[in-house]
Formats: C-alpha cells, sequence, structure tokens
C-alpha cells in the first residue's frame, strides 16, 4: 500500500468529515462524509457560476462553514438527526447485583507470569527472539 494518495488535503477533509458528522458516534462520521461530498460537489457546481471561473473559493466557504458549525454544533451533525429516530429497546439493569467474589492476593515476590523463550515472526521477518522474562 503507499500512501501517497493520502496527502494532507485528503487527511483534512476526512478529519472534516468526522467533525461535520459528530466524532463521538460512528454514524457521526458517515454523516459527515455524506454532507462534505454532496457539499462539495454543489459548491464546485454553484461558486464557479456566481463568482467567476478564477479563484478557489471553496475551501473559503468550507472555513466559513466549519467556523460556523464549530460555534453552534459542537457535537457536530448527528445529534440532531438522532432525535427524529426512535431509540433500541435499552437493556434493564437489576436492582441488586451480588458482589464478584474476591481473589487471594499473591505474596510479595512470588511470580506472577513466567515467559521463556518467546518468539513472534511475521513471514521472514522476526520480530521477537527467545525472550524471556518474569513478573513479580
Amino acid at each position: 500500500m503507499n500512501p501517497t494518495p493520502f496527502g494532507l488535503n485528503h487527511g483534512i477533509e476526512f478529519l472534516f468529515m468526522a467533525v461535520v458528522g459528530g466524532v463521538s458516534h460512528v454514524w457521526g462520521a458517515v454523516l459527515g462524509a455524506a454532507i462534505l461530498t454532496v457539499l462539495q460537489d454543489y459548491l464546485q457546481t454553484l461558486l464557479p457560476k456566481l463568482l467567476g471561473e478564477n479563484g478557489n473559493f471553496e475551501v473559503i466557504v468550507f472555513g466559513i462553514l466549519m467556523v460556523l458549525l464549530l460555534q453552534y454544533a459542537r457535537q457536530g451533525v448527528w445529534p440532531f438527526v438522532a432525535r427524529f429516530f426512535p431509540r433500541g429497546p435499552r437493556a434493564h439493569l437489576p436492582d441488586h447485583a451480588d458482589a464478584l467474589p474476591h481473589r487471594t492476593k499473591p505474596t510479595a515476590g512470588e511470580n506472577l507470569l513466567t515467559v521463556n523463550k518467546a518468539r513472534k515472526q511475521f513471514g521472514g521477518l522476526v520480530a521477537v527472539n527467545d525472550v524471556s522474562f518474569e513478573v513479580t
């Protein structure tokens, strides 16, 4: 895989998609990608007709929209859209649950973990070769 197609412009665009949709929601990133893709296509068609062929006004409009979005919808667009979708049934939590059983703690100086001659290999590449250690 070659990282060349994923330059700085694409990285910023992907970040915008997540921020517009809402970074705390998986569906927010999908919604942000849809919004930015449609908006980018619309602006690339509309702005040259309004302001002329010269100039890259799309970046300026995106910047203004981003500032407005971060000012008025700090969590992204998804929380506004999610209000219109019914939520699924929530898990019922019991009023009282039994405590977990207590385990005895190891004595001081007792080995908790012993590893002898660990080896990890990826094809012909050896990442770890004959590593041994103890955790006490």
